[in-house]
């Protein structure tokens, strides 16, 4: 048996046992793997800690102080943190770290936290524990709560304690004095722990000191804390700094949120080598010190709901590491720091919530800023109190957030052009009707957010790189141009009852008397003081609304559907049948005649008002000679005002849009090939569960290539004026439950019950095989169908396209 298979029958085939032993010999030579074969022979029987520890073992001094230190206390913490802590402690962690991650004894998770397998913190707190197993005091590091209560209260600690951590569900007291011979001390953690006696008696080599709700009013002054590299007393009663509190050269991180006592910050003059100041929520704060701009180092800054905060000193200007600034919930900060764009290293601004009702005229200056949020601040930009910096936003911005800060037309920022890197903008609940035609500038805009603005009446064309746009509850939005919508994307459009036109998609308009005439073959049926009059529930699957509202006529890129108030179809349907399927076979066409499409219609209605109903129409057209399938699910429909009533829907679909070749986008000749003399063609509509379709037809649309004019059967050529074909991917719906409240119809629970089961079972069968309510949606890049697939050419498989 070769060394390999040896070690892995050793190893016991333990998957991770395997991957320690392997990297501790990847690239080590044959006498090596021996060496470590004979002592796997000896402790193979003691089970995985032993074979494990095998690893452990091969390590130096520092690397397995520092995976001791891990395994007891610092998994879950950032890595930034702990490296701190480890080099203060002079244990080289950036070699060291690199040894045990190789060795695959510690792992650094995506988040850039410490993680260590169960097994691998067990062996080393195992370790630990047979430093001296029955007594606490005599082991380099305790966490386990009811052996550090002991020690504590017994006073029994000896220099040989390098880390002790408890954290207490309610306050507990102990004397300073059983920290007396823990001289060693470097890593303490005692939350909501009560301390009594001189604090003089603690190690004056702590490098961790994190203490939630320290019960006292100052730091005391005979703590010694000059090997300090983290202070982290969140929840404390701190009210203010020692003056005394002056030798903390080494400390990196302050963390004192939550502290609702303090009401200044210290004086920073002893605190060279500060990285990261957090004073969240210390909502008595009312002086952030002048020293503060000594800070060179200082990289993050969080004042956060400080609320009794009025201003920042001048002084902050000055820190050249500040990357995050953070001041939201701030209420009463009223202006940031004239000289603001000195901050060159800002990359983060966040200013929600503020009373900031101006920007620093320099704020163009920070040329490394990415993301700028002033949401909740009012009057931004307004003309009379802020008219718009001479030099604009900073053109570094990938981020803006202009959320509810009240603008208006004339309020709204001008430059939006002057950012060109600019991905995320969020113009939440503002009380503009339009947007600047400046927004359709920035060529990198990927997402954009206009939810709850009120009075948004359109959304201008936007750049082909967008791909979220979310505008719910935008109650007057009434147009949107998506015509450069590429691509996946998201939209969400929830409670925008107004909307009538997506450019690009679909498009909403008056049903005129000439139209209805032409499309149905007749006349004197309706006049155009009775068309209308006649109101219908109109049902919106994109933006889930129910309105009521005249008739309209529905244009989704190649097809063109009106809704009327009939029993049943038009007389000129050549193949009609009663209920809610019908079929034809293609006949032969004259010399120079040719397909230009087809049209479909239904008579339905709701079944019993008393019943909630699933809506979800759909038509769906099989060519069951090339086992070609089109699926077409309009985003708007229409019910009759007592919805009992018959309403008739007629669609009208194109294969004539664009000349063979020319468009690749637009593909709809291509159906027409796919449609030939004696080709069977079975179409079958389904409006939802609990909705009746009565009757149905379907009649073929051609032309003659030598006629001039409109004639009944290219009643397919009228305009589409809001509809463009030029575009490879169909906006989502959502299917709905409705319940029918007189007058209204509105949205409703689910209700499944065996009969929808079963409902909805046969119409996957009919749609081949798209589910009822699916967790995506298939789209046919090419034209207003759900999907359109043939078997036989690979082109025509149309994707997936995720919700």
């Amino acid at each position: 048996m070769d060394s390999a298979s040896r070690i892995v029958s050793y190893a016991g085939g333990n998957p991770l046992a395997l991957t320690v032993l392997g990297s501790d010999l990847c690239g080590q030579n044959i006498d090596v793997w021996n060496s470590r074969l004979e002592k796997l022979k000896v402790i193979s029987h003691k089970g995985t800690h032993s074979i494990l520890k095998i690893s452990y073992d091969s390590l130096d001094v520092a690397e397995k102080s520092i995976f001791l230190d891990i395994a007891c206390f610092f998994i879950g913490y950032k890595k930034d943190y702990v490296m701190s802590i480890l080099d203060g402690c002079g244990f080289f962690p950036i070699d060291g770290i690199n040894t045990l991650t190789r060795r695959c004894l510690v792992k650094v998770g995506a988040n850039n936290k410490f993680l260590m397998h169960d097994l691998l913190r067990d062996m080393g707190r195992e370790i630990v524990l047979q430093e001296s197993f029955m007594d606490p005091g005599k082991r380099s590091r305790l966490w386990h709560k009811e052996d550090v209560i002991e020690l504590l209260t017994d006073r029994t600690g000896t220099k040989a304690v390098e880390g002790l951590v408890l954290s207490l569900q309610g306050s507990k007291r102990f004397n300073t004095k059983a920290f007396k011979k823990m001289k060693r001390l470097r890593l303490l953690q005692l939350n909501f722990v009560c301390l009594e006696g001189n604090y003089e008696y603690i190690s004056n080599k702590l490098r961790w000191l994190c203490w939630s709700e320290f019960p006292l009013k100052a730091i005391p002054d005979d703590l010694t804390l000059e090997h300090l590299i983290v202070l982290d007393m969140r929840y404390s009663s701190l009210q203010q700094f020692s003056e005394e509190l002056k030798s903390l050269k080494k400390l990196k991180f302050l963390y004192l949120s939550h502290s609702h006592k303090l009401i200044e910050t210290p004086n920073f003059e002893g605190f060279p080598s500060l990285e990261k100041l957090k004073l969240k929520d210390c909502i008595s704060l009312v002086k952030v010190h002048d020293s503060i701009g000594l800070l060179s180092h200082l990289q993050f800054l969080n004042l956060q709901d400080c609320v009794d905060l009025k201003n920042l000193p001048g002084s902050i200007c000055a820190l050249s590491s500040l990357k995050k600034l953070n001041v939201s919930g701030c209420s009463k900060l009223e202006e940031l720091p004239e000289h603001l764009g000195s901050l060159q290293s800002l990359v983060l601004l966040l200013a929600d919530e503020t009373a900031i009702s101006t920007l620093p005229e320099t704020i163009g200056d920070l040329k490394n800023l990415e993301k700028l949020s002033l949401h909740g601040c009012r009057l931004i930009f307004s003309p009379r109190k802020c008219p718009p910096t001479r030099r604009g936003l900073p053109a570094s911005l990938l981020e803006l957030d202009l959320g509810h800060c009240n603008l208006t037309d004339d309020m709204i920022p001008s430059d939006l052009q002057g950012l060109p890197l600019l991905q995320n903008l969020k113009l939440c609940r503002n009380n503009f009707t339009s947007l600047p035609a400046s927004i359709g500038s920035l060529p990198k805009l990927t997402r954009l957010w206009l939810n709850e603005c009120k009075s948004l009446q359109c959304i201008p064309e936007l750049q082909s790189s967008l791909q979220l746009l979310h505008a719910k509850d935008c109650l007057s939005l009434e147009t949107i141009n998506l015509k450069n919508f590429w691509g996946e994307g998201t939209l969400e459009l929830d409670g925008c009852p107004k909307l009538k036109a997506i450019e690009g998609y679909f498009n909403l308009e008056s049903l005129g008397i000439e139209i209805v005439e032409k499309y149905l073959g007749t006349r004197g049926l309706f006049t155009e003081d009775s068309l209308p009059s006649i109101n219908v529930h109109v049902i919106n699957n994109l933006t889930r609304a129910a309105t009521i509202s005249p008739l309209q006529a529905l244009s989704e890129k190649s097809i063109y559907s009106i809704f009327l108030p009939m029993s049943d179809i038009p007389t000129w349907f050549s193949h009609q049948n009663e209920g809610d399927s019908v079929s034809l076979q293609v006949p032969p066409l004259d010399h120079g005649c040719k397909f230009s499409g087809f049209s479909i219609s239904a008579v339905y209605a709701w079944e019993s008002s008393s019943a909630p109903c699933f809506f979800c129409p759909i038509i769906a057209v099989t060519n069951r000679t090339k086992n070609f399938h089109w699926n077409y699910s309009p985003k708007i429909t229409f019910f009759m005002r007592e919805v009992e009533q018959d309403l008739m829907w007629l669609s009208c679909w194109s294969f004539e849009n664009q000349v063979e070749g020319i468009d690749d986008e637009d593909m709809s000749w291509r159906f027409r090939d796919e449609m030939e003399e004696g080709d069977r063609l079975d179409v079958w509509i389904d409006i939802g569960f609990r909705i009746a379709v009565k009757r149905c037809g379907i009649h073929l649309l051609y032309h003659h290539s030598d006629l001039q004019g409109s004639r009944l059967n290219d009643i397919i050529t009228i305009s589409h004026s809001g509809s463009s074909r030029h575009h490879r991917r169909l906006l989502s719906s959502s299917f709905q439950w409705l319940t029918f409240n007189r007058p209204r119809i509105t949205s409703s629970k689910n209700y499944w019950d065996d009969s929808f089961r079963r409902w909805s079972v046969k119409r996957e069968e009919k749609t081949d095989g798209i589910p009822v309510v699916p967790l995506r949606r298939r789209h046919c890049d090419c034209c207003a169908l759900l999907r359109c697939t043939k078997e036989k050419k690979d082109a025509f498989k149309m994707e997936i396209d995720p919700l």
